[in-house]
């Protein structure tokens, strides 16, 4: 078998995608309500991150470049900044764009 090399951005990628991961599993709702269309957006966030960190992890997909490390990143740190908070997180976005 093969030793595994994992390009920085790739190890980027990972790691951007297990803080994302983690930051939505820990996200706390308090005392706002539940949103269901919300909780099925942050469920396939959560799946399509864990697939994309197995993927680099064994190996099964291109090395991912600078722009999907990038955006992995940026994603992951406004995720940490609404400390998981999509609602908030989206709605900042929505009010960016309106302008």
């Amino acid at each position: 078998m093969m030793p595994l090399e994992l390009s920085p951005w790739s190890l980027l990628t990972f790691a951007a995608c297990a803080v994302i991961v983690v930051r939505l599993l820990t996200f706390r709702r308090g005392r706002s309500r539940h949103r269901p269309s919300l909780a099925w957006a942050s469920w396939l966030m959560i799946a399509g991150a864990t697939a994309m960190a197995v993927k680099i992890a064994a190996g099964l997909r291109p090395p991912p470049g600078p722009l999907e490390a990038l955006a992995a990143v940026v994603l992951a740190v406004l995720l940490l900044i609404h400390r998981g908070d999509l609602a908030h997180l989206l709605r900042l976005i929505v009010r960016r764009v309106a302008k």
